[in-house]
């Protein structure tokens, strides 16, 4: 018996692995393994990574991590303009491309004839070709790209292409010695067996010489990690790549929705009596009715005007305004007004907020003086029970004097309360 380089991975041992005995002797020199251990060679990507893990029928699992974590979502990124603009636009200029068959050795007159002819009788009789290249260029976006090719007798016993179909990337399979295969249904005629994600078939011969494939950045698998084995005869797509950034760009825009739900009807604050527990009570249950879980209570300190000033009532604030932050990155000044009987007064609504629970205490006011600024942070320092390490407000002239990103000026009354 003879064994070859060629032929690696032919042969199995008794762990049915694609160990090897010398490359050459006879079924003599088998028989002396345990004397004389031969070196071990190995064609399996799966054993050269992990030797110890079994793979159902030598197929490969999928390296894509979007095809693998969410497959409905990674259909949707697919569709995603932002990325079929690029996309489409690369593939187009690939496929478009001047192209040629050239022979592998040009001094060799046999191989440069038979290529000429071949590349006559594709451009001659291949339909759609350019659709074809295009259909192969997906590779850059799933790793491996393929097409059937349809042949047909033609005159003097040759045969030339007359069509093809593409195969969708995410049905074909690989197995760990690179053969190639389609993911099939329970109606296919041919033979098939049951792997990880359905039943496969892997292609014969004959019907490999009619598969044109197509791979993108073939790489070696990471060691820590036997689902990547596949991307060294597959190849890795961009999917794969912008997985991660995509699905963050989703959650972003999910955030950004549910914040224009929540705010983009207003804030309602609504005002009671102060000192009176119940007024508080039931403004609190007429605020929870509303339309929109964004609500503000206000105690009612100012005196009837006029005897027709009601100390009870909603009035909707417009999301965007003045807060003072705690412990937290400073935000944007807001203005707004508050209504009583058609008069309108300006208020400042002061926001306090906790930057690691996110709680937060608010107070209208209608001044900004240091003694108002002040007022507010004791309220909410007895609203939350505790005091925090780290006071950061904004810009305000209540409390900064002179801004400046090392060294500000703060106001003498808040810097002596801080102390």
């Amino acid at each position: 018996m003879n064994l070859h380089v060629d032929e690696l991975g032919r042969v199995r041992d008794e762990l049915n692995r694609f160990a090897k005995s010398p490359l050459t002797g006879s079924s003599s020199d088998l028989d002396d393994v345990s004397t004389n251990p031969p070196p071990r060679l190995y064609d399996s990507i799966a054993e050269v990574q992990r030797g110890y893990i079994q793979l159902i029928a030598g197929v490969l699992l999928n390296s894509d991590v979007a095809f693998r974590k969410n497959r409905s979502l990674q259909r949707m990124m697919r569709h995603d303009p932002d990325i079929m603009g690029p996309l489409l636009q690369r593939e187009m200029a690939v496929a478009l491309l001047e192209w040629n068959i050239v022979a592998e050795d040009e001094d060799d007159e046999t191989q440069v004839e038979q290529a000429q002819q071949l590349q006559d009788l594709i451009r001659h009789h291949m339909p759609r070709m350019t659709d074809m290249l295009l259909r192969l260029a997906d590779a850059a976006w799933y790793g491996p790209a393929a097409v059937n090719v349809i042949y047909k007798p033609i005159a003097d016993g040759k045969i030339a292409p007359i069509g093809w179909l593409p195969f969708h990337s995410d049905s074909l399979v690989f197995t760990e010695t690179n053969q190639l295969g389609m993911k099939v249904g329970v109606r296919f005629k041919g033979t098939k067996f049951p792997a990880w994600h359905g039943l496969v078939h892997l292609f014969d011969d004959q019907e490999r010489r009619a598969v044109v494939l197509h791979t993108f950045q073939q790489q070696g698998p990471d060691y820590e990690k036997f689902t990547e084995a596949r991307y060294a005869f597959a190849g890795r797509g961009l999917r794969d790549v912008v997985w991660f950034q995509w699905v963050m760009k989703q959650k972003a825009l999910q955030l950004w929705r549910k914040f224009i739900e929540r705010y983009g009807m207003g804030i309602r604050v609504g005002r009671f009596p102060s000192g009176n527990p119940k007024a508080k009570t039931q403004m609190e249950t007429v605020l929870k009715n509303l339309l929109g879980d964004v609500s503000v209570l206000i105690p009612d300190n100012s005196p009837p005007e006029g005897g027709g000033h009601s100390q009870y009532g909603i009035d909707i604030m417009d999301p965007s305004g003045n807060h003072f932050i705690l412990a937290g990155p400073p935000e944007y000044p807001r203005k707004t007004w508050l209504s009583a009987d058609g008069k309108r007064r300006r208020t400042h609504v002061l926001r306090i907020v906790l930057s690691h629970s996110r709680k937060a205490y608010s107070e209208a006011v209608f001044r900004q003086t240091a003694d108002d600024f002040i007022r507010c942070i004791e309220n909410a320092f007895r609203h939350f029970g505790g005091v925090p390490r780290t006071p950061v407000p904004d810009n305000l002239k209540a409390a900064v004097i002179r801004a400046d990103t090392f060294d500000p000026d703060l106001n003498p009354k808040i810097q002596a309360f801080a102390e």
